[in-house]
């Protein structure tokens, strides 16, 4: 039961409020404001699949949340500004990773 509580709970971060997922990835945002931090080009496009991974996971997991908007919202604008610095910086994709918030 307390499990369950658990994963039904919810934290503030940065006015945008985050469910935490039973997988607990509530975490993409601490990727996302690592590549966003990231000095050492040699390191961006890993770091920049990894947090896409992250993101999209979280993505699925909020579907049918209909309470969680202003995250959803927030994943769309990770995603266009991974896409952004992945083609300011010539790495290898070029094309934006598929969402599914993006017409909610």
């Amino acid at each position: 039961m307390l499990a369950n509580a658990e994963n039904q709970a919810s934290v503030e971060n940065s006015g945008v409020r985050t469910s935490i997922s039973p997988t607990g990835h509530y975490d993409w945002r601490k990727k996302y404001l690592e590549v966003l931090w990231e000095r050492d080009r040699a390191h961006l496009a890993r770091l920049i699949k990894e947090a896409e991974v992250l993101i999209l996971s979280r993505e699925r997991e909020l579907f049918f949340d209909m309470q969680a908007h202003q995250e959803k919202t927030a994943i769309v604008h990770a995603l266009h500004s991974l896409h952004a610095l992945r083609r300011c910086f010539g790495l290898e994709e070029t094309h934006a990773p598929q969402t599914t918030f993006e017409n909610s």
